[in-house]
């Protein structure tokens, strides 16, 4: 070959070379976040968020079903398009993605497979919430990874990780559900979606997003924030039914008393706020009794209470676990997290689906009335009656009079004038002749027995105004 024509084929080759490099960066330059991606679950019956990136001003169509929708991207490169409400669909779909210059050049386009149409929920917490399947007793775990077999849930988990700045995407991916998938997935999580899969009979995606031992400041922007900015804001806008939320040990052994309440009003707004669908449902676990040397004085009995409180936030619901204890209350993480989703999932199904026919809380606090040396409690969520779980009498409450000094008292169920159902507890103590003040289970080591009769367990509770307890300081004990 003459010099001439060896020139010739190099700068031919070069140039050809070049053209496949611009062409292949034209065909990758739309790329859609982790969080879409093969296996995922799409939220029915609402607007659906589709986002991702794009060279500036580069026209992107995206399809799914019979919607296409189509956005030019910005100058920075962002575009986000939404779709209409979909019908759950158990039916495996396909959404499309292409970029104009893609489109121009022939390349290919980003094609999601296996997608389903359902019930998406974001789950959250600190270690409780991230306690995998496979921390449960080794004949539990068996027995719920043999059945684990549910193709139509989808689970995806947030690799821990906190950040100084809003991270745009997180190394995500959706799995459907089998002991594969599950094994090192929330146990919370899985026992939530699993229950709401079967009552719903609709496809259930779940989302998890915890670290062991964090406190609520760091999942809240307004806080501190850098677990949310690290693994929240990677998936916000993904359209989501609601949250589930298991946090508290940390705050209580901080000694934050009655301080939480304003961190979870401010992490409830803020997630709001981002995922801008309205006042979605947020439910949450009160945490376990536990007798654990870093709960000082009343840290824990406080944030309880602190915790009840937080009811008072809009569209929320509070699960209680005083009975789900483990080891002899020396566990701070109880094993028993599959009753923890299924009464997270009976608040959903009762308030977020309409299930009318559920009882889904156990009785909460609600007034009291003295007369005499006797004080009458009444409760929210008595269900069928109130009862003391295993027969005899009620335990753990405690009356005060002017003193402020708490003595065991004597708790008997009643029966309120009118209802049909045992609805009231009457408290006294001949030490306290002109009682003022009743707790109810305020002891870090409480195992108590007010129930309904639908076995779901009393709230721990003080009469005392909630906004005295601020004044209240946990003591070293």
């Amino acid at each position: 070959m003459s010099n001439r024509r060896s020139s010739r084929y190099w700068v031919l080759l070069l140039s050809y070379t070049c053209l496949m490099v611009v062409v292949s960066q034209a065909a990758g330059a739309v790329r859609l976040p982790h969080v879409i991606s093969d296996n995922m679950v799409l939220q029915c019956d609402m607007p659906v968020p589709i986002w991702g990136w794009a060279t500036a001003g580069e026209k992107v169509t995206v399809t799914f079903g019979a919607q296409t929708r189509t956005t030019t991207a910005d100058k920075d490169g962002k575009w986000k398009v939404s779709l209409d409400k979909l019908a759950a669909s158990s039916t495996p779909a396909e959404l499309t993605v292409t970029g104009s210059a893609a489109a121009e050049q022939g390349a290919g386009k980003i094609v999601v497979k296996n997608v389903l149409v359902g019930e998406v929920w974001f789950a959250a917490g600190q270690s409780n919430m991230y306690l995998e399947m496979k921390s449960l007793r080794p004949e539990r775990l068996a027995q719920e990874l043999d059945a684990a077999n549910y193709p139509n849930i989808r689970v995806m988990k947030v690799p821990n990780r906190k950040s100084a700045t809003p991270a745009e995407d997180a190394n995500v991916s959706w799995h459907p559900c089998n002991a594969g998938s599950i094994r090192e997935f929330s146990a919370v999580s899985y026992f939530f979606a699993r229950d709401l899969h079967k009552e719903l009979k609709v496809p259930v995606g779940i989302m998890c997003a915890a670290i062991g031992g964090e406190f609520i400041e760091e999942y809240a922007p307004s806080l501190r924030g850098g677990a949310y900015r690290g693994m929240v804001a990677p998936v916000v806008p993904f359209a989501i039914r609601g949250v589930i939320w298991y946090q508290g040990e940390a705050n209580a052994i901080q000694g934050d008393g009655m301080k939480y309440v304003a961190k979870q009003e401010a992490l409830v707004a803020d997630w709001r706020k981002a995922w801008g669908q309205g006042d979605f449902p947020f439910y949450y676990v009160q945490i376990a009794p536990c007798n654990f040397k870093q709960y000082k004085g009343d840290s824990l009995p406080i944030l309880w209470q602190a915790q009840r409180a937080c009811l008072s936030i809009p569209n929320t619901g509070m699960v209680v676990t005083t009975d789900l204890v483990s080891d002899g209350i020396r566990n701070i993480h109880p094993r028993n997290k599959w009753d923890v989703g299924k009464r997270l999932a009976l608040w959903a199904l009762a308030n977020t689906y309409g299930r009318n026919d559920l009882i889904y809380s156990g009785p909460l606090y609600k007034s009291m009335s003295v007369e005499g040396d006797k004080v009458t409690i009444r409760f929210d969520h008595v269900g069928g009656g109130l009862a003391a779980r295993g027969g005899g009498e009620l335990n753990y409450f405690i009356v005060a009079g002017r003193d402020g000094k708490f003595v065991e008292a004597t708790a008997k169920i009643a029966r309120s004038a009118g209802s049909k159902v045992d609805d009231i507890v009457i408290v006294s103590s001949p030490q306290v002749p002109q009682p003022m003040v009743v707790r109810f289970a305020w002891d870090k080591a409480a195992l108590p027995n007010l129930f309904n009769k639908e076995g779901l367990p009393a709230s721990p509770f003080t009469t005392e105004p909630l906004e005295e307890l601020a004044k209240l300081q946990a003591q070293p004990g």
